[in-house]
């Protein structure tokens, strides 16, 4: 089985070495070949216009993890980043590759606005309300087959119950750690 994981620095593994990120936590568990295509700072829009080229470099399923980005420097809306996880996923049912998507852990305020960007907690207050429409509406979108070959993982559920971070944006070694054990399970459940 061959898993690509692309997305943003969450997929990377920021701010630590790749080998303890998700993917490779992933591939450790379910012994798969696993590809890291996460780019730290990268946008949804960023993701998709590479997306093509990555799908096409030949996987059984694409796990995609992006939104943060958008929201943190203010890029776009949920509506722009739920279109490019969409058209992503589009691209990837043309190919017949299986998608999983997730959704993007909260961040911690307080934590963010000390450790991460020097600015006002409310607006890592207004980044987790657009990350908690953007799983919603993702829910929506994959969880009930709306989209052929698609299913969603829900991370933000997931680490709002473990919420330790590195820079109240990104996880610690621990939580790439559950991330990674989690959606590893996910996906070869039957």
């Amino acid at each position: 089985m061959k898993l690509i994981c692309i997305g943003d620095s969450i997929v990377d593994g920021f701010p630590f070495e790749r080998d303890v990120s998700f993917p490779a936590v992933i591939k450790s568990k379910a012994g798969w070949d696993v590809l890291n295509k996460g780019i730290s700072g990268q946008s949804s829009a960023d993701i998709n216009i590479r997306f093509g080229y990555e799908a096409d470099a030949g996987a059984d399923i694409i796990l995609i993890l992006c939104g943060a980005n958008d929201y943190i420097f203010d890029i776009c809306g949920v509506d722009e980043t739920v279109e490019n996880i969409r058209s992503m996923a589009a691209y990837a049912s043309k190919k017949n590759i299986r998608i999983a998507v997730c959704s993007p852990p909260l961040c911690r305020p307080a934590q963010a606005a000390v450790c991460w960007a020097d600015c006002d907690i409310s607006a890592y207050e207004h980044v987790n309300s657009q990350l908690k429409d953007l799983s919603c509406r993702l829910r929506s979108l994959f969880d009930m087959d709306k989209i052929e070959n698609s299913r969603f993982i829900d991370v933000q559920e997931l680490y709002a119950d473990y919420a330790k971070y590195h820079d109240g944006v990104h996880p610690t070694v621990e939580g790439y750690r559950l991330i990674g054990e989690y959606i590893a399970t996910e996906l070869t459940a039957k």
